[in-house]
């Protein structure tokens, strides 16, 4: 309490200095947990210990590598995308303070080339093996033309029956043996006579 500006002695109340800090955003509270679990030895990136002898080296409180951290992050994370991942906060922070410097262009530097070499590292291409392609051997002709004249059908009709039987469709759909039906039988039967005889010379 103090006396009032008009010395009656009236008691007023004093007003401490406002506030200045600004307000966090959702983005940078989330980058701060996995901040605050690295310097804190809390991941496995590095234990506790390590985690303490890092941030001693840098000359600064932990309080203040935290934020000096959450500003080279978000100036980072501004110039890509995505955001970055609590994995790679952990990279990049890890980056800056191995590599610290109080100049912050440099620590920036720092944790775009390092989130830079970490999104560009590629997994080893994996080895396809070419397929085998086995070629059975041709048959020669005389192989072929035995099968065509043994072979036969589900019904049990020889080479020679299955070409009549062709035939005799051939001429049943033929326009111009219209009328001659009781023929269509023998010269069915000759030409598949014919065609046999000629794939047997």
């Amino acid at each position: 309490m103090a006396e009032n500006a008009a010395g009656d002695g009236e008691p007023t109340q004093e007003v401490g200095p406002e506030d200045a800090r600004v307000l966090m955003n959702d983005r940078e509270i989330e980058i701060c947990h996995p901040i605050n679990a690295l310097l804190s030895g809390y991941t496995n990136v590095m234990g506790k210990d390590e985690a303490e002898g890092v941030v001693i080296c840098t000359g600064h409180l932990i309080a203040e590598i935290s934020l000096l951290l959450l500003a080279d992050i978000i100036a980072t994370e501004d110039l890509l995308s995505p955001g970055f991942s609590d994995e790679e906060i952990h990279h990049v922070a890890t980056s800056i303070l191995d590599a610290w410097s109080d100049n912050e262009a440099k620590r920036q530097i720092v944790a775009l080339d390092a989130i830079t070499e970490l999104r560009t590292e590629l997994p080893a291409p994996a080895v396809i093996e070419k397929p085998v392609i086995k070629v059975k051997p041709r048959p020669e002709p005389e192989e072929i033309h035995a099968q065509a004249v043994h072979a036969t059908t589900s019904a049990g009709l020889t080479y020679r029956q299955q070409l009549t039987i062709a035939a005799v469709q051939g001429f049943c759909a033929n326009p111009a043996c219209f009328g001659v039906f009781d023929e269509i039988a023998e010269m069915a039967v000759l030409v598949a006579s014919s065609i046999d005889s000629g794939v047997s010379e």
